[in-house]
């Protein structure tokens, strides 16, 4: 079985490195960063008090870019196992359905992952040539990177399951990005309606006391409402990191479960 699931993994990698949308995604978040610091750098001769010189930033903005990215690929990438009959020559030549969905979660993790880091890489090399090694809070910034890292994991099992299920490219790579815009464009307000409670802002369609809990549990939870955490304001700092494992396991099991069910026409 381990000797399968290394074959697999190693045959996505060479898919993956031909991958336009992946190539796409590495060179987006890396010129991104650079923009990022290119505009601020030009800016410190003009206005030096508005110019952000802490790296922290930098490390950390091209998040949303990689969560995004897996939202586009994961529905092309995995939709093209279908579409091209690969998935059912995976499972002629005697891969499991478990290593199949495994293997493919990990490289949609990986790709996710490979898109934050090279963005990470420009911040550390670009960035220390035009701001120094200039850090704030290191151990904070590793652990919200840490966060960040478990959180596009999350997305990646999120993105896995529809795509594994849902067979059609072009629908299940709709389905992840609707439901990516969703979880970003809900992420705001859910936010809103969380610090109201800490802050006693007084909103006309504050929710009841009652629910406060069920919110708190789903900004800490729901992928994109970490990412402003992450990025900004922690609320519960160390539930994040458990709460993406526990994404990453339910999204799993629920899907392997579905999947080895699932009709392969």
């Amino acid at each position: 079985e381990v000797a399968g699931m290394r074959n697999l993994i190693y045959v996505n990698m060479m898919r993956l490195k031909k991958n336009r949308i992946f190539r796409a995604g590495v060179a987006v978040s890396m010129a991104y960063v650079a923009f990022l610091l290119f505009m601020n750098y030009q800016e410190a001769a003009d206005t030096p008090e508005t110019v952000i010189r802490q790296l922290n930033w930098y490390f950390l903005s091209t998040l949303p870019v990689a969560s995004a990215f897996c939202s586009v690929f994961c529905g092309m990438f995995l939709g093209t196992e279908y579409s091209d009959g690969t998935m059912r020559n995976k499972l002629m030549v005697g891969h499991t359905r478990k290593e199949i969905y495994i293997a493919n979660l990990f490289t949609v993790y990986l790709a996710n992952a490979f898109v934050y880091l090279s963005g990470c890489f420009v911040t550390a090399v670009m960035g220390t040539a035009m701001f120094g090694w200039n850090l704030a809070n290191p151990m904070q910034l590793a652990f919200r990177m840490f966060s960040g890292i478990l959180m596009l994991g999350a997305y990646a099992g999120v993105f896995t399951l529809l795509s594994m299920l849902i067979g059609n490219k072009a629908i299940s790579a709709t389905v992840c990005m609707v439901l990516y815009a969703a979880m970003f464009i809900g992420a705001p307000f859910l936010q809103t309606a969380v610090f109201s409670y800490y802050h006693g802002a007084s909103l006309n369609h504050m929710p009841s006391e009652s629910i406060r809990p069920l919110l708190e549990f789903l900004y800490d939870f729901l992928p994109a409402s970490q990412e402003l955490q992450i990025s900004g304001i922690f609320i519960h700092l160390y539930r994040l990191p458990v709460y993406s494992v526990i994404c990453i396991a339910l999204t799993t099991v629920c899907g392997m479960a579905v999947f080895t069910k699932k009709d392969l026409k």
